[in-house]
């Protein structure tokens, strides 16, 4: 019995020995003389897939061999990554898919969309005459709506002139204005700002469709800016400033400034009319528009009579002075101006403009846009600036004759043959 055993024994040992099948403790069949399909994948160059005639819904880069004994799928998780294609490298997107059921060929006028399904990235966008370029994340303007069952790209439009305005800045060079407007701050009031503008700006209907359709078809490309020739009132709409104004006239008087009361009271009543705005056909009225200064004046000397004496808000004449000759320097309309008893040191002699209890300042604004006063102070000088649209700026000429206690003041405005006439009678 012991000897069959041991036959039985040494039969098995030549049968494995000598089989050309051998069953690996993983389970897995090996075959020295049938490649494995695992090893044919790990030792091949080309680890990817066959190219399918129709591209792929779901892109799955992960390399897979199919076992011929199994049937299994087998994934390759040795092979060396394949290096990328000139355009991966330039664009993350996938390719679009051929919206096609057949062999025939798809006439829509509409942009096919991707096979990534809706998504939006960063396109780079390039100007020829600066040579500059931009990436623009077009996500932050553009997106799709997905209420919808087809979703559908829409704009935020607010959003993108914000970003359109800046582009139109970065992309300016040398084609740029540097302007000033009136900027509104608070109780009605106005600042002078500056800005610069760009003469040239992108064309926004264009840019806006080729935008969409950029996106709608994952062209992410190099995209060349379309731009058009503009005004600066064109550039103005829809940005952060209103119209263009320029200076149309300026004045400039002197005081001592040692004197603490009349140097105050020059400053609070300046700073009551600066930054005021009046509209064609308004009228400005001096003590109105300085009132409420009234219960801050102090004492400073003033004509009383026929002398210097002093007296509360000494130093307002000063400033309806100074005022009155801006306006006259502008061109714009004297309504109602009178001058001093006595003659005073800080203007010429006729060139003065008394304000009182009883006694006002008035003028118009007799042009077709709105006009802009400004004070400005330096040591021992005030200075009104009065601004306004250049079109109304006006070439204003100015003379005084007179002698002893009688003298005239005469204006004519763009040459014109008609003089306007203020006289002033000083007492000794």
């Amino acid at each position: 019995m012991k000897r069959i055993q041991k036959m039985l024994i040494a039969f098995t040992l030549v049968i494995t020995i000598f089989s050309p099948i051998a069953f690996a403790e993983n389970d897995e069949v090996t075959n020295e003389n049938v490649p494995s399909a695992v090893k044919t994948t790990q030792n091949s160059k080309d680890v990817f897939p066959a190219k399918s005639e129709q591209p792929a819904t779901n892109l799955d880069t992960t390399d897979t061999q199919t076992n011929q004994y199994t049937g299994e799928k087998v994934k390759d998780t040795n092979s060396a990554p394949k290096e990328p294609t000139r355009n991966q490298t330039q664009q993350t997107q996938p390719a679009p898919v051929k919206n096609t059921t057949d062999d025939s060929v798809n006439v829509s006028s509409e942009p096919v969309e991707t096979v990534n399904n809706y998504f939006i990235g960063t396109f780079r966008l390039f100007d020829r005459t600066t040579g500059k370029t931009l990436d623009f994340l077009a996500s932050r303007a553009f997106a799709y709506d997905y209420k919808q069952e087809n979703p559908k790209l829409i704009v935020d439009q607010a959003s993108l002139n914000i970003f359109l305005n800046e582009m139109d800045k970065y992309f300016a060079g040398k084609n740029s204005k540097k302007i000033m407007f009136a900027s509104p701050i608070e109780n009605g009031k106005y600042k002078i700002s500056e800005e610069i503008v760009p003469t040239r700006r992108i064309e926004r209907e264009q840019f806006k469709q080729e935008m969409m359709r950029r996106i709608k078809t994952a062209d992410y490309t190099l995209f060349e800016l379309p731009f058009v020739d503009v005004t600066v009132a064109q550039v103005g709409q829809g940005a952060n400033f209103g119209t263009e104004i320029s200076m149309l006239s300026s004045y400039l008087t002197y005081y001592n400034a040692s004197d603490r009361g009349r140097s105050y009271n020059i400053d609070i009543t300046a700073e009551a009319i600066n930054g005021t705005k009046l509209a064609p056909g308004e009228k400005f009225h001096f003590n109105s528009r300085v009132k409420s200064v009234d219960s801050k004046l102090k004492n400073a000397f003033i004509i009383k009579g026929d002398e210097f004496v002093l007296g509360l808000g000494g130093g307002q004449c000063q400033v309806s002075t100074t005022l009155f000759n801006a306006v006259l320097e502008a061109g714009l309309k004297i309504d109602h101006r009178r001058n001093h008893t006595l003659k005073i040191h800080y203007v010429p002699y006729a060139r003065d403009a008394m304000v009182s209890n009883t006694n006002d300042f008035v003028f118009s604004n007799n042009f077709d846009n709105d006009i802009y006063i400004f004070y400005r102070k330096a040591g021992n000088s005030i200075a009104f600036d009065i601004y306004g649209n250049p079109a109304d700026k006006k070439v204003v000429k100015t003379w005084v004759t007179g002698s002893g206690n009688l003298y005239t003041l005469y204006r004519t405005i763009d040459g014109s043959q008609a003089q306007e006439t203020f006289r002033s009678f000083y007492k000794d």
